[in-house]
């Protein structure tokens, strides 16, 4: 049988006090609730990283935006092109990000990501 509600309030104090501002953004996501027993293992599965409020650094880390950048400047170069012609769209990568692979909660002045 699952844990009575005080062990429940317990284990979410714990993880308030050990994740912090991460396991806040996580219960304020719509399927996490703290009086569910299983958020705390949902929220384990689930989390990548907290980051600093900046989406191309998010995005450096979460995805291959860096690598893909990297190589796109240098195909450019090559081709006798300024790294002016070329701009990747961060907004479009963010918001396929979002909706394709991670929650991304802003919360706090950080980006709290978590795997779909």
């Amino acid at each position: 049988h699952g844990a009575g509600p005080e062990e429940q309030l317990a284990r979410v104090e714990h993880y308030l006090d050990t994740y912090g501002n991460a396991f806040r953004a996580f219960l304020s996501l719509p399927d996490s609730h703290e009086s569910d027993p299983e958020v705390f293992n949902s929220f384990e599965e689930s989390y990548v990283g907290s980051y600093r409020h900046d989406r191309e650094h998010v995005l450096a880390n979460v995805t291959e935006y860096a690598s893909v950048r990297d190589q796109i400047l240098r195909l450019a170069r090559d081709a006798g092109w300024t790294e002016d012609v070329v701009h990747i769209n961060v907004d479009v990568l963010w918001d396929l990000t979002q909706s394709i692979l991670f929650d991304i909660v802003d919360y706090q002045d950080e980006y709290h990501v978590f795997g779909k």
